[in-house]
């Protein structure tokens, strides 16, 4: 019988009749199969995905750990208790006594009885040269960051956030990066406690290099959230040359490192990173040690840095320069006998001790250095 054109087609290449039945099934098994690999590929996409970000977790995990550790060892350890003594009236009346006030201490400053001046400074101090704080509404600079469209102000000093998108901070850093603006009167007082001997270390909250260009020396200068004066790889921790850095900066690019090909930025603390080694390394002996603690310019309110005020030793006077009452200094009643608190601008403060210490001309002397200094 003769063979029908339409039944040669539906013959496979044995001779087989093929039919419909099974063409139908061929054609579901090949979308089956398909459908199948696609579901694998993005099972295992979401697998590579969930990988990544749990390593990144991880990281962030073990980074907070590690601020968390640094902040809790502030409060004491064998070596260093933080646990309150009482101290006699008659230990009470020796620290200033039974007056604390700024002409008192001042009046002890003049007589050379503190050697050991400890200094803890925030953003206030440089806002007289004109460089805004943080957190003051309107004029701050978290205030200010409208233009790079971030989920939080905060979110330009994150590291994760860094890391997905870090031209906002790029951008920023070109206005931050150390240029040609001079210290300013409070950091004058700093540099004349040095030159007399006085200064045991000065922590700063600050990064933008004031307190180096005044001239106090490294090994007296805690830059507790970095700076601009060095930068690394955020990957592989390899240093790079900050110069170059701050070309790449201004030419509007992103720097990555030569070695690994990661992200690079001046080595200031973003969230999500450990403080500098020489935080932790000489804080306790700072605090047990010095005989003056003087604050300028701070809020008080970033931590591991502002539990330093509470690390001093209870016979250790401690005197605020700043707009306002901050920390323990908010607390302060009659039964004070150390906490001075002088209400004002950190240059008019700073000013103020210089002149009730007897000290007008020495702090003149060294903001005329500087100026011939800047002159050059």
């Amino acid at each position: 019988m003769a063979t029908s054109a339409i039944d040669q087609k539906d013959k496979d290449e044995t001779g087989t009749n093929i039919s419909e039945a099974d063409k139908e099934k061929d054609t579901k098994s090949d979308t089956s199969t398909k459908s199948v690999l696609e579901q694998a590929a993005e099972t295992l996409a979401s697998i590579r995905e969930f990988d990544q970000k749990w390593n990144d977790m991880e990281r962030k995990f073990q980074s907070l750990c590690e601020i968390a550790f640094q902040s809790l060892s502030l409060y004491g350890s064998a070596s260093h208790s933080t646990i309150p003594v009482k101290l006699t009236e008659k230990e009470k009346l020796a620290v200033l006594g039974g007056n604390p006030t700024v002409k008192e201490l001042s009046s002890r400053l003049a007589s050379n009885q503190y050697n050991k001046v400890m200094i803890m400074v925030g953003a206030g101090l440089s806002v007289s040269a004109g460089i805004p704080d943080f957190r003051t509404p309107g004029s701050g600079l978290y205030s200010n960051l409208q233009k790079y469209n971030l989920p939080t102000p905060e979110s330009v000093f994150d590291l994760e956030y860094f890391k997905a998108n870090p031209k906002p901070f790029c951008k920023l850093a070109q206005e931050l990066f150390p240029g040609q603006i001079k210290p300013t009167v409070g950091h004058c007082f700093i540099k004349l406690l040095q030159d007399k001997g006085m200064l045991k270390r000065c922590y700063t909250q600050n990064i933008d290099g004031l307190e180096r260009l005044v001239g106090v020396k490294e090994e007296l200068l805690v830059e507790a959230h970095g700076g601009f004066s060095t930068a690394s790889c955020i990957k592989c921790k390899k240093s790079a040359d900050i110069n170059e850095v701050k070309q790449t900066l201004f030419n509007g690019k992103v720097p990555f490192c030569q070695s690994c090909e990661g992200l690079v930025k001046p080595d200031i603390v973003f969230f999500g990173e450990s403080l500098p080694e020489a935080f932790s390394r000489l804080y306790r002996e700072d605090t047990s040690g010095c005989d003056l603690l003087v604050v300028m310019g701070t809020s008080l309110q970033v931590a591991p840095f502002c539990n330093l005020v509470n690390q001093v030793q209870q016979t250790v006077p401690r005197l605020l320069i700043n707009k306002e009452a901050v920390g323990p200094f908010k607390a302060l009643n009659d039964s004070n006998y150390r906490d001075v608190c002088l209400l004002s601008e950190c240059d008019a403060g700073a000013e103020m001790v210089c002149e009730l210490a007897g000290w007008k001309e020495y702090l003149q002397k060294v903001k005329d250095s500087l100026l011939d200094h800047w002159k050059k």
